[in-house]
């Protein structure tokens, strides 16, 4: 594995090298054997989660990928400070703008993300990942090791 080449301060890219699949010819396989991975480094504004999910479709708009990762809690920011907050700005999975904006680039790039996000779900709430997929499938991962204040926010 080895850094190929940076985005902006806040954009960076790897290369995997994938070994060719047994039953494909050398010629077939060489143009599988690279899968682009990056992750988007960037401070999320607490409590704008219109204003960072246009954040990121600016930082990687001129970019190919097939996996990108985004940052914990990438749709509201970190700090919470009370509950008020916290029921405000999560969303249900099935029904987030933020998943929905998401998806849409994955649909248009062809490409997987993966970004944090302030899930609520039956009246609890979740620090959660989702997986997006360009053919629609969104899966999530529930923090279940929560850090100092997150367990006073958190499930």
């Amino acid at each position: 594995m080895y850094v190929c080449r940076s985005y902006r301060v806040d954009f960076f890219f790897l290369m995997i090298r994938r070994p060719p699949r047994s039953t494909q010819s050398r010629s077939s396989a060489a143009s599988d054997v690279y899968k682009r991975q990056g992750f988007l480094q960037f401070k999320p504004e607490f409590g704008k989660p219109e204003k960072n999910i246009n954040r990121i479709k600016e930082l990687i708009s001129d970019t190919e990928f097939d996996l990108l990762v985004l940052p914990e809690l990438a749709n509201t920011g970190y700090l919470f400070t009370d509950k008020s907050e916290l029921e405000e700005l999560s969303e249900e999975i099935s029904s987030s703008r933020f998943c929905d904006e998401l998806l849409t680039i994955c649909t248009d790039k062809n490409a997987y993300i993966v970004s944090g996000i302030s899930e609520r779900f039956e009246n609890k709430f979740y620090n959660s990942s989702v997986l997006v997929c360009p053919d629609g499938k969104i899966f999530t991962y529930r923090k279940i090791h929560l850090f100092d204040r997150e367990k006073l926010w958190f499930t």
